[in-house]
């Protein structure tokens, strides 16, 4: 088999519907881009199957690809310029971010299927758009925010450029997910990305061109909004699932199921690591998984003012906070992690207060390729009091803490016995952990006249017979 071939099979690894895929499918290419024998052959069997691509939101994913490699000798914006044919707001974006600059001339302003007519009927299409199983709420939430502001009709635009693409290329094929579902139907959860998906990602972005090109939507506005549809964050993109830790075993291959042994687990990790110089600030992964137990656990800190407060209302606070708090990006898609005013803690029934040790990694804009991440959510530690220079870099595996230029943690993630589908109860086959040096710690989290505390949430599912129900059981309690 030659290489272009080999090239093709690759690219149409893009066409999978599990995002999980698509990214690694992404990072094998980019990889490959790089490599002086074969990255010229890539790069033009990349150029020729986004020629004929038709349909705007696979633009952007085959897109990720050069993003990823945009270091590459090979990659040339210029050329990605030239081929791409169903151009949008979105594309831009991308290949900005390829050059590092602006592009000088506006390909996507005609992007669209002019006006929806007056007389055009609306709803049925969008009862479909609106469904959860074709797109993310979040798009539907900003079209209708557009629509509400400018009076402009969104909504029905939208379903007619939908109409339009299927006109065009006729319904998309989904094929039968039910393939990837390893156990009961009934309790399996998984994301996948269909066919009709594609065609209302690529109909929410071409109705945002219709928007700037006639109802004088400004163009700056228009990329943040399109930017809602993206594939991926740029700085999760960088963080393919990679070896998990070292001491990941001594918990994933085990069934825990009494207070006592989940405590002695647990405790096993934070002291190993704690000789080691470091503290384990949060972690979240599943089990072992068998025909008759199934587990997950999730570790997290805070600090707390006065009395102890209770487990719950810790993982109420841990919860709350994602959409909430932001860690500002940096260009090269750093996350940095700026001195933080402790602020007004959060009251407990207890009469104590607590604060977050933990501050959620993710953006606005966090992409479909990352459905995975969006579950177990990686954490980094609050800076209450340590060095304005801390920052998170990301790579393959997680990121890098680092003080100075100087390493002082990471945040690891990686898959544990992966499928793309989980229990309804617990969430997908990947770890998240975040590990700081317990010296950075200490000054991160230095607040006078609080106390820095662990707290464990477990849940578990079992049951007697292989085939039979499972039962649920959700302990909390505090990691000494």
């Amino acid at each position: 088999m030659d290489s272009k071939l080999l090239a093709k099979l690759g690219l149409s690894r893009l066409r999978l519907p599990v995002p999980s895929a698509k990214l690694a499918v992404v990072h094998s290419m980019a990889k490959i881009l790089g490599d002086p024998e074969y990255g010229e052959i890539l790069w033009n069997e990349l150029l020729d199957w986004l020629a004929r691509l038709e349909l705007e939101s696979e633009v952007i994913e085959a897109l990720c690809i050069p993003v990823l490699a945009k270091h590459s000798e090979y990659v040339d914006v210029g050329a990605l310029q030239r081929v791409v044919d169903r151009p949008s707001p979105l594309s831009d974006v991308y290949l900005s971010e390829i050059s590092g600059r602006p592009l000088l001339i506006n390909s996507w302003a005609k992007s669209h299927s002019n006006e929806v007519p007056p007389l055009f009927s609306s709803q049925s299409i969008l009862d479909k758009i609106k469904s959860r199983r074709l797109v993310p709420e979040i798009l539907v939430n900003r079209i209708k925010r557009l629509e509400r502001n400018s009076g402009h009709p969104f909504l029905k635009q939208w379903a007619y450029e939908f109409q339009r693409l299927v006109d065009k290329l006729g319904e998309q094929p989904s094929g039968d997910f039910g393939y990837f579902i390893k156990d009961n139907l009934d309790r399996s959860h998984g994301h996948f990305i269909s066919g009709d998906g594609h065609l209302a990602r690529s109909a929410y972005l071409r109705t945002l061109s219709l928007a700037f090109d006639c109802w004088e939507m400004p163009e700056d506005l228009t990329f943040q909004e399109a930017t809602y549809a993206t594939p991926t964050d740029l700085t999760f993109l960088k963080m393919l699932p990679s070896d998990p830790p070292s001491w990941n075993d001594t918990i994933c291959n085990n069934t825990p199921y009494k207070l006592e042994e989940w405590k002695n687990l647990l405790s096993t990790i934070v002291d190993n690591l704690a000789k080691n110089a470091f503290e384990l600030l949060h972690l979240n992964l599943p089990l072992s998984s068998t025909v008759h137990y199934q587990a997950e656990v999730e570790v997290v800190s805070c600090l707390f003012i006065g009395k102890e407060p209770d487990p719950e209302e810790v993982f109420n606070v841990h919860q709350f906070l994602p959409g909430k708090a932001e860690l500002p990006r940096m260009n090269n898609g750093e996350i940095s992690n700026p001195h933080q005013d402790p602020g007004v803690p959060f009251p407990c029934s207890a009469g104590g207060f607590i604060l977050p040790a933990l501050i959620p990694s993710v953006s606005r804009y966090v992409g479909y390729f990352h459905t995975e991440l969006i579950q177990r959510i990686p954490y980094l530690p609050a800076n209450y009091s340590g060095p304005t220079d801390f920052i998170a870099r990301p790579r393959q595996g997680g990121m890098d803490l680092i003080c100075g230029e100087q390493f002082v943690g990471e945040i690891s993630y990686w898959n544990w016995r992966w499928s793309p589908t989980f229990d309804k109860a617990l969430g997908p086959q990947c770890g998240i952990s975040l590990t700081v040096s317990k010296d950075i710690c200490s000054e991160l989290l230095n607040v006078p006249d609080t106390t820095f505390a662990r707290y464990w949430r477990a849940t578990v599912l079992t049951r007697e017979k292989e085939y039979g129900e499972w039962e649920e059981r959700i302990i909390t309690w505090k990691l000494t």
